[in-house]
């Protein structure tokens, strides 16, 4: 049984990797944002959550420095180089109000992270295939690869949605957010569903 059981689960990865792939026949997606939207080389660190929301509503870069900039209003007065233990301290309150700000504007414009979706995936990845103990570097940016992060959700999807629901919760909903973007996943999604709890 355990072994039908990993059988079923590396299967999925692979239709994991070709879901990636499709429709428009590329694994150049960038990061996990892209591989969920559909999108080309997209390393943006943001995507709205709804794909009815234009793109352009995402943070850039000059917004990250406008926001930057307002965080440092906000803390006060820069201190001198001279006076470290000052300065290092508003450094770090600066980091703190800016994290805030950031967090805020994602909410109002309702954006999901890159990083938020790549740490439920990576602990995901591992609950679902434990990396073996001293595992090289190498092995785990390979584990840890959006490509590898990727199949591995999808296995689960296909294997314990209920799993996947409950240990990546942003992923889930942005994954089915963007699915119409996939319709051949969606209808395999949806004819496995109904094949399995009918």
């Amino acid at each position: 049984m355990e072994n039908l059981d990993q059988l079923q689960a590396t299967m999925a990865h692979e239709v994991g990797h070709l879901a990636d792939y499709l429709p428009d026949r590329t694994m150049a997606r960038g990061n996990l944002l892209g591989r969920i939207a559909v999108l080309r080389n997209w390393l943006k660190e943001t995507l709205p959550i709804d794909p009815k929301q234009p793109l352009e509503s995402i943070l850039s870069k000059q917004d990250r420095l406008q926001i930057r900039r307002k965080a440092e209003r906000q803390v006060g007065g820069r201190p001198p180089k001279d006076e470290t233990a000052e300065l290092a301290a508003w450094q770090e309150e600066v980091r703190r109000v800016y994290r805030e700000l950031i967090e805020n504007e994602i909410s109002v414009r309702k954006l999901v992270e890159h990083s938020e979706i790549r740490k439920e995936l990576i602990a995901l990845s591992e609950y679902w295939k434990p990396i073996p103990e001293g595992a090289s570097d190498t092995y785990l940016d390979y584990r840890h690869s959006g490509a590898e992060l990727y199949a591995d959700a999808i296995s689960v999807l296909f294997n314990s949605p209920g799993l996947l629901k409950e240990r990546a919760p942003t992923f889930w909903e942005t994954f089915f957010n963007y699915l119409d973007r996939k319709l051949d996943v969606k209808k395999s999604f949806l004819d496995l569903q109904t094949l399995l709890y009918a």
